[in-house]
C-alpha cells in the first residue's frame, strides 16, 4: 500500500533558489544569508555575484519571482499550455513530484491556513490525474535542465 504524502510549507524550500543568471543566462543560485534578509546571487557559470535584497520575503505571488527573486527568473521553471510549473531547487521538485506521482493524497492537517502547504498551492492541472504523466515529463525534463 501506498504511503500518504507529507505536506510541506513553502518557506522549507527558500534556504536555496535556483534562478536564471541576469548576465550570461546560466545557472545561478540565490542563498539565504544569515541574519539578514538580502540574498546572495552566485552563478555557477561566469562566476557573476552579487547580494539581491528581496521586495517581499514571503511567496504569495505564483511563480514567487517577483517579490522573493527580485524579478529574476527561476531555473526550474516552464510554460506549458495548461499554465506554468515552477520549483525554487531541487527538493522542491523532487517533492512535487512525489505529489504527482502519488496516488493516495491525503490533505493537509487543518492547523492554521488552510492554503499553507506546498501542494495546496499548485494549480489544479498538476493535480489532476488525467495531467499525472505530462506532469512527469515536464518534471524530468526540467530535472536535465
Amino acid at each position: 500500500m501506498e504511503t500518504a504524502h507529507i505536506h510541506r510549507h513553502d518557506s522549507e524550500f527558500l534556504r536555496l533558489i535556483l534562478v536564471v543568471c541576469p548576465t550570461c543566462g546560466g545557472k545561478a543560485q540565490l542563498t539565504k544569508l544569515d541574519g539578514v534578509t538580502a540574498r546572495r546571487l552566485v552563478c555557477t557559470v561566469c562566476g557573476h555575484n552579487r547580494d539581491i535584497e528581496p521586495r517581499n520575503g514571503y511567496s504569495i505571488t505564483y511563480p514567487p519571482t517577483d517579490n522573493i527573486c527580485n524579478g529574476l527568473s527561476l531555473w526550474l521553471e516552464a510554460e506549458t499550455r495548461h499554465g506554468r510549473l515552477y520549483a525554487f531547487n531541487e527538493e522542491h521538485l523532487d517533492h512535487i513530484a512525489a505529489y504527482v506521482a502519488s496516488n493516495l493524497r491525503e490533505m493537509a492537517p487543518t492547523r492554521g491556513l488552510r492554503n499553507a502547504s506546498v501542494t495546496s498551492r499548485l494549480p489544479l492541472w498538476v493535480k489532476q490525474a488525467k495531467n499525472r504523466t505530462e506532469v512527469l515529463k515536464l518534471i524530468d525534463k526540467l530535472r536535465s535542465k
